[in-house]
């Protein structure tokens, strides 16, 4: 790797981390944040492909952690480090895919990305980061869901509450803030993935 390149990753993962700090509360599950750092993580995907892409997503997420400490909610205190790295991997992994792999065009791309970030995401809350965030396996499931429906903000839930169960909850919390995030990155990236281009050329 040369030199160059490390200096370049270094600026992007530091302007990622500065983007992370910038966080939108989703008022339906307050603990959860929206921040649009992994359009850096593109952009270092057109400038040095998927590796490069993985280098920053995870290096601006351990800065972030490094900088900001331990979430004080999370049973498990870096929780949310390995959740940012997961899912700018699996943006960057479905970008892959869709672009290079699978040739479609932008609008295609963006919607591949944003399906399977909030499926990939969902899923994943749903069998492993929730149950873990509250505290599983020291305490019961039924106790996870409980603390689970406790934290979110039902009245904006429409025909969803709290006795719809643990996937309904899920579904309420994570569903449209996944689909959000994923519209917001691929949006603004490719916005300016013209003015990128022409920069490199």
């Amino acid at each position: 790797m040369k030199t160059k390149e490390l200096v370049m990753f270094a600026i992007l993962a530091a302007l990622a981390t500065i983007i992370m700090f910038i966080e939108i509360p989703n008022p339906v599950a307050p603990f959860l944040k929206l921040d649009l750092s992994d359009v850096v993580v593109l952009v270092a995907f057109s400038i040095y492909g998927i590796k490069g892409a993985g280098i920053v997503g995870i290096l601006k997420a351990l800065i972030h952690a490094l900088i900001k400490g331990p979430d004080m909610y999370s049973a498990i205190p870096y929780l949310g480090t390995f959740i940012a790295i997961f899912a700018s991997l699996t943006i960057v992994v479905a970008f892959w895919l869709a672009r290079d792999k699978f040739k479609l065009n932008k609008i295609m791309t963006s919607v591949v990305v944003v399906v399977v970030l909030t499926f990939v995401l969902t899923i994943t809350n749903y069998f492993i980061i929730t149950p873990a965030y509250f505290g599983w396996p020291t305490v019961s499931l039924a106790e996870v869901k409980d603390m689970f429906n406790g934290f979110l903000n039902w009245d904006t839930g429409g025909s969803f509450n709290p006795a719809s169960g643990y996937l309904y909850a899920v579904l309420f919390a994570y569903v449209p803030f996944n689909i959000i995030k994923g519209v917001a990155v691929m949006g603004i990236y490719t916005a300016i993935s013209k003015s990128i281009r022409a920069a490199l050329n």
